[in-house]
């Protein structure tokens, strides 16, 4: 995501068979993704539990991300 008006910078090179390539400088904006939901499950202590997560995609094939959750204690 882009911070007040700054806008990002970036760099894409393609190489090509004739060991020349295509070089191109980017810079663009980027928004905040779109939250599609929550997701809130208390389960009983010393359990195995498994939580199936759907995940779309706005690409036409597989690819590769991230994800990350916390624990939340009486303190939350």
């Amino acid at each position: 995501m882009s911070s007040g008006n700054k806008k990002h910078r970036g760099s894409l090179y393609f190489p090509l068979p004739d060991r020349t390539g295509l070089y191109y400088l980017l810079r663009g904006t980027a928004e905040a993704p779109k939250c599609s939901g929550t997701i809130f499950q208390q389960v009983p202590c010393r359990t195995s539990y498994t939580e199936l997560i759907p995940v779309s995609s706005w690409l036409n094939r597989p690819h590769r991300g991230s994800s990350w959750w916390w624990t939340c204690s009486h303190q939350c």
